[in-house]
């Protein structure tokens, strides 16, 4: 994975840049994401629990707080965690810039996954920069998976360091409102009932 840390690096910087062109002059989609309270509502009603980033272990480090939420199985058991089939991530940020920022990295891995012709099935990108909105929805595989291609199944699922062979599926959608962004997805197709039901209930866009 070393030797491709600096074209992935590359990759990333290139499509980030096709974000902002898109996210300026794309189409109007009007939604909202909810709060700390409805996000934390979701992810129990999911059958998971509610961890949440360090405050003062940021602010400690000299990073901004800002707030962070995700779902886990165990919040004492970390091994537990590894290899979960539900990504769902809620962040709202210090700042707009911040929020646009993180939400450009997922826009370039959909975009080459969009143009990398691995992909099957349906990756839809849609924003709204009036309002300060995006979105990226999945309902995709990718049956033959190489390097790159798994790379960026892997950080869009948050699997990032997960010990699977590969990250064949994503079904969801990953959005930002403002300051805030929410990573809701499945890599197993049977969850994939569950995220849509989930996704309604906050009123946000289904794939």
């Amino acid at each position: 994975m070393k030797k491709a840390i600096i074209p992935i690096a590359v990759f990333v910087l290139i499509a980030a840049l096709g974000f902002v062109i898109v996210y300026l002059n794309g189409a109007d989609k009007r939604f909202s994401i909810p709060g700390r309270a409805e996000q934390e509502k979701q992810i129990q009603k999911l059958g998971y629990q509610v961890g949440e980033l360090d405050q003062k272990m940021m602010a400690k480090a000299g990073v901004q707080p800002y707030t962070e939420l995700f779902a886990v199985k165990s919040l004492t058991d970390k091994k537990a965690n590894l290899n979960m089939d539900v990504n769902y991530v809620y962040r709202d940020c210090s700042s707009a810039a911040d929020a646009t920022s993180i939400m450009s990295d997922y826009y370039a891995y959909a975009v080459y996954l969009k143009k990398s012709g691995d992909a099957k099935g349906k990756i839809k990108t849609v924003s709204d920069a009036k309002h300060g909105r995006a979105c990226i929805l999945y309902n995709v595989s990718v049956p033959d998976s190489f390097f790159l291609s798994d790379f960026v199944m892997r950080a869009s699922t948050g699997n990032l360091f997960s010990d699977k062979e590969t990250i064949s599926y994503i079904y969801g959608g990953i959005y930002l409102d403002g300051t805030r962004i929410v990573n809701i997805t499945t890599t197993n197709g049977l969850k994939s009932k569950e995220i849509n039901a989930a996704l309604k209930e906050l009123g946000l866009p289904t794939p």
